[in-house]
């Protein structure tokens, strides 16, 4: 029986050949494989004659415009020999996957793939600037020349880790197998990493990563189930004396791979990917708009962290690279300014935009979630924190909080219970505070 690849490959090959939109259709009894012409109704004749108007009013009278209906197609020996092509062809695309599924089950039950990571012999480099390599001494490996990391030399004989990025079977050479790889993908140092920790007693999850080949890896770690808030993840991926990190960027020369910790929002995310005993100040929105223009921001999503002086060529990176990947892996616009020139250039700070008069009830929190917090909820015309202890995330509709900023905001909420009022100056607060945040009035317990 005609599998679904069959189908669509007929369907596709008659509409090429006779630009003709059809239905293929097999018969269970015979086995005798049919087709079906599809005609919109229309008004007008629209890529269709009246013939085939009047025949499709046959076939469905009640048919209305716009309907779709099936035609009787006449029988021919070109549609015959397109219906037998795409047969064989099908048949031949099943084989070969059956071949590629079969080659890749075994290298894999001998440990020669980890993933989709490979490493593979050193062969030769072609005239056009491939190298080719060979996988289990058998399997043919080429990484075209824009798929070669910059300042890769390679050593004859010598193995070298890649990512499978397709396969081809060559039918003329006795089913050939050749894989196509890279070594500027950020999977390669996703990959390696995985190879270096397989032996790890932590679950290491790899939240985000962003790579520029050669030069510099930043990755993003979180450990869930780690119990112990004493236990560092990133510690934990970077090994003793940094020896897991070494053994992943001996495979990548002259590239440097940076872990950073995952955190749950935004503004503790940012800390540190810069680097959090580097970021003096943060501030993500500012009251002039002139500020924009100086700083030629293009993201909506935009925030200046002031940072120690004598680590800001680090944190930029040579040639703005160590940035970039900042920005792309953050999502926001990252604009970063040295204590020296923040000091002489703002003597009174910026003017954050309205987060000081939001009111938090008194409620301790981290002063950078409280600026982030603050300014987007006044700019949503929320007023205080009481107006969010009936909400759920989706309610939240702020396009500069991810889910688990709303998560951790509305988590801080429940927490607090909202059911006493100072009878001194009449505001709303904690039932749990021991004085008014308002008015200073102490309250017995």
């Amino acid at each position: 029986m005609l599998n679904d690849s069959s189908r669509l490959l007929i369907q596709k090959k008659i509409l090429e050949n006779y630009g003709l939109n059809v239905k293929v259709y097999q018969k269970e009894d015979t086995g005798d494989i049919y087709v079906k012409r599809v005609a919109r109704v229309s008004r007008k004749p629209v890529g269709l004659n009246q013939i085939e108007l009047l025949d499709a009013q046959v076939v469905d009278p009640k048919a209305k415009v716009g309907q779709y209906v099936e035609l009787d197609f006449d029988d021919n020996v070109m549609l015959n020999e397109i219906v037998s092509d795409c047969i064989s062809t099908t048949a031949r695309a099943e084989e070969v996957a059956s071949i590629k599924s079969n080659i890749l089950e075994s290298l894999k039950a001998k440990g020669i793939i980890y993933y989709s990571l490979i490493f593979a012999k050193f062969e030769q480099k072609t005239l056009m600037g491939d190298a080719i390599f060979k996988l289990d001494n058998i399997y043919e490996v080429v990484i075209d020349k824009d798929k070669l990391m910059e300042g890769d030399e390679f050593e004859v004989g010598k193995d070298y880790p890649m990512i499978i990025i397709s396969f081809n079977i060559t039918t003329e050479s006795n089913n050939k197998l050749t894989i196509k790889a890279s070594r500027i993908t950020s999977n390669l140092v996703e990959e390696l990493l995985r190879y270096s920790l397989a032996n790890c007693n932590y679950n290491v999850e790899i939240k985000s990563i962003c790579r520029e080949a050669g030069v510099l890896s930043k990755v993003i770690v979180d450990i869930p189930d780690l119990n112990n808030e004493t236990l560092n993840p990133a510690g934990i991926v970077i090994g003793p004396k940094g020896s897991t990190i070494k053994e992943v960027e001996k495979y990548l020369p002259n590239e440097k791979v940076e872990i950073i910790n995952y955190s749950r929002t935004t503004p503790g995310q940012i800390r540190n990917i810069v680097g959090p005993n580097e970021v003096l100040d943060m501030f993500f929105y500012f009251q002039n708009p002139e500020y924009f223009k100086e700083y030629k921001f293009f993201s909506t999503k935009k925030v200046i962290v002031v940072v120690r002086d004598q680590n800001i060529g680090r944190i930029i990176g040579k040639n703005g690279v160590s940035l970039k990947l900042t920005n792309r892996l953050c999502g926001w616009s990252v604009q970063i300014v040295s204590e020296t020139d923040y000091t002489v250039k703002y003597p009174h700070g910026f003017v954050d935009l309205s987060s000081d008069d939001f009111d938090w009830y008194g409620q301790e929190i981290d002063p950078y979630l409280a600026k982030f917090y603050g300014h987007y909820l006044k700019q949503n015309r929320v007023e205080n924190i009481a107006e969010l202890q009936n909400l759920t995330k989706d309610d939240l509709d702020i396009k500069e909080f991810s889910d688990s900023d709303k998560e951790v905001l509305l988590d801080f909420v429940k927490e607090i219970n909202f059911d006493f009022t100072c009878p001194t100056c009449g505001k709303l607060i904690d039932y749990y505070s021991t004085s008014c945040p308002y008015c200073g009035e102490k309250f017995e317990e």
